[in-house]
């Protein structure tokens, strides 16, 4: 088999990153109790000058890596607050989530840059959420939380970004600082669905802590219909998935307020942007050295080999 060696220096990522090329998508999150829009979540795609659309698991390690996770955290803000001034205007008015890693935000001065950088849209922080990835949290929890109210104190507000039980307290600085929680991913959320509602499971109890603690649940990787009841029973306030709605640029994105999109189209690049022509399937890529790890969440999820 042929293989595909995708190069990620230096240069191809800053020449991307001042053309635009990493471009947010929209997936919507939809209340339990009226399947209205409650927010979307902005997830970054590169549009590579030869391969078209590309998952952040192919290039999240190599920005970490080159020191441009700060300047794409602070590039996709801009289009999520874009897209949220957008809707405000329109009357119908969402928050926009990204992810954030914690490398960037333990910077003293990440806070007032992101916030400019939000400003000179014409929108305000409060209608970005950010969030912060558990597990990197609770490497550092004492330096990680600091970092995270700066933020807040800038007027951004911080979900948790989850993954099974969990590892951070939902006590009283967490309940103070986090205004959601994040469970999933479809296989987490297909062990939640098996265990069901019961009081006696780790990921039961965690949602009625959130939940006590007066924080949104969202289910993220709602990936079938008929797992949708069992979510519901489960007790989250909010859904998001693909069953629901697909990640979408802009100009599509709206019509998520039309309701769940059951049926809607896979992703494709914006109209704005040219990918190449289509060909036959590549093989698998191939990449060196050894594996990274991401850091960023969802945005930035799996492990990944680079050249």
């Amino acid at each position: 088999m042929t293989a595909l060696a995708i190069h990620m220096n230096r240069s191809v990522l800053q020449a991307s990153l001042s053309e635009g090329r990493f471009r947010l998508f929209f997936q919507a999150q939809y209340t339990v109790e009226t399947r209205a829009v409650a927010g979307f979540e902005g997830v970054v795609r590169w549009n590579h000058p030869e391969l078209g659309l590309l998952p952040p698991g192919l290039f999240m390690a190599a920005l970490v890596r080159e020191g441009f996770a700060g300047a794409l955290t602070c590039a996709v803000a801009a289009q999520a607050a874009h897209a949220a001034t957008e809707w405000a205007r329109q009357g119908r008015p969402a928050p926009v989530a990204i992810n954030i890693g914690l490398e960037e935000a333990r910077d003293p001065q990440f806070p007032a840059r992101l916030e400019d950088v939000v400003r000179a849209t014409g929108a305000g922080p409060e209608m970005l959420v950010l969030e912060a990835p558990e597990a990197e949290l609770a490497r550092d929890p004492i330096e990680g939380f600091t970092a995270l109210e700066r933020l807040q104190a800038r007027g951004f507000a911080i979900a948790l970004d989850s993954r099974g039980a969990g590892d951070i307290p939902l006590d009283g600085r967490a309940r103070a600082l986090f205004s959601g929680l994040k469970c999933g991913g479809p296989s987490d959320l297909q062990v939640a669905s098996s265990l069901g509602a019961g009081h006696a499971s780790p990921f039961a109890r965690r949602l009625l802590a959130a939940r006590a603690a007066g924080l949104t649940t969202t289910a993220v990787g709602v990936e079938t219909t008929a797992s949708i009841p069992i979510f519901e029973e489960l007790g989250f306030s909010c859904l998001q998935g693909n069953a629901l709605h697909r990640p979408s640029p802009i100009e599509d994105a709206s019509a998520a307020f039309d309701g769940p999109q059951n049926a809607a189209p896979a992703e494709t690049a914006p109209a704005v942007l040219t990918a190449p022509a289509p060909r036959a399937p590549a093989p698998e890529p191939v990449f060196s050295p050894a594996p990274q790890r991401l850091r960023f969440g969802r945005m930035g999820m799996g492990l990944i080999e680079e050249a």
